[in-house]
């Protein structure tokens, strides 16, 4: 069993009182509490007491008091950490440092190196590199040839059933906004008829009583969403990434939600890790942007083809994979 104090009283440090309760695994006997703030001496805090300064942590250090000391100060208290770090030199204690809930995402970012130079890629994709963009490339040009050559008799069929039941064009094209926030012409079998467009007033959601009777069925099976497949070929869309938008949501939804334009980091996808994830429309925002960023940020040859297999045996052989998407 270590004895350990904590330098810090603030949400870093009674987070990791917390853990250490919590995990008696790891072995670690809180030992003292030390704030600067000397208003806190005395105080108990997640039901340890704060027995000291930062100087006096320093005293008790040098003493054997403990085993190790967790720093728990704000990375811009440079003063304060340079002088710990000084006096904590001259003794024979473990000394980590935890960084403020500030720099919590750094913690999680890639560290590089650029000769010998470290450097921290906060926001960032493994698709950024020439060698993953030709792998993605040459994975969506194989699988949507491969989709294509499958369902083109079914396309055949659906495109009849629309110039049946309604007079007008086959597909219905409308511009979204796609990699690097460059717009594109999205491809879908029209499922309402022509003059009729949904402005978005009900985002995520059209309006069914502006469908034909086919086009409703074709929109409730996703099987509108099929021409998609051109625009992989097209080179404008990937089999896998995040669902694409239009641009007056672009501009209301990234001002409601953190992060929300790295998305357009990487092409728009038919499917992905959010929708697979029961994550689709204007349900759950937040929690589909997450999503959305954890693909982006993870992002393999091997998680795509995951992507796909459960899209096919959980979404579109279920209850329609993209219907709520767009």
């Amino acid at each position: 069993m270590k004895n350990v104090s904590i330098v810090g009283a603030g949400k870093v440090g009674q987070y990791l009182i917390n853990l250490f309760n919590n995990t008696p695994s790891l072995g670690h006997q809180i030992s003292g509490l030390y704030d600067d703030d000397t208003a806190l001496i005395g105080e108990t805090i997640e039901g340890v007491p704060v027995i000291g300064d930062l100087e006096q942590a320093c005293i008790d250090a040098q003493q054997g008091k403990c085993d190790e000391m967790y720093l728990c100060l704000p990375l811009g208290d440079e003063k304060h950490i340079m002088m710990m770090l000084d006096q904590l030199s001259q003794s024979t204690v473990v000394v980590k440092y935890v960084p403020d809930l500030f720099a919590f995402d750094l913690l999680h970012s890639k560290w590089m190196s650029i000769k010998g130079l470290p450097v921290i890629s906060v926001y960032d994709t493994p698709m950024s590199s020439i060698v993953a963009r030709v792998l993605k490339r040459a994975e969506d040009v194989v699988v949507a040839s491969i989709i294509l050559m499958i369902i083109w008799p079914i396309m055949i069929m659906i495109a009849i059933g629309i110039k049946v039941t309604s007079p007008g064009p086959v597909f219905y094209k409308q511009t979204r906004i796609g990699w690097n926030k460059l717009p594109f012409t999205i491809l879908k079998f029209r499922s309402m008829p022509v003059g009729v467009e949904n402005n978005g007033v009900n985002w995520g959601n059209a309006n069914k009583k502006t469908e034909t009777k086919f086009g409703r069925f074709i929109r409730a099976t996703s099987l509108d969403e099929l021409p998609q497949f051109i625009n992989v070929l097209i080179g404008n869309m990937s089999i896998v990434g995040p669902r694409p938008e239009r641009d007056l949501f672009i501009e209301k939804i990234s001002q409601e939600v953190p992060r929300y334009m790295q998305r357009h980091m990487v092409k728009s996808g038919i499917t992905g890790w959010a929708q697979i994830n029961g994550l689709r429309g204007d349900t759950c925002l937040k929690k589909r942007i997450e999503y959305d960023l954890y693909y982006i940020s993870n992002w393999a040859l091997s998680l795509d083809m995951k992507i796909i297999f459960m899209s096919i045996f959980k979404g579109w052989l279920n209850e329609g994979f993209s219907k709520n998407a767009i």
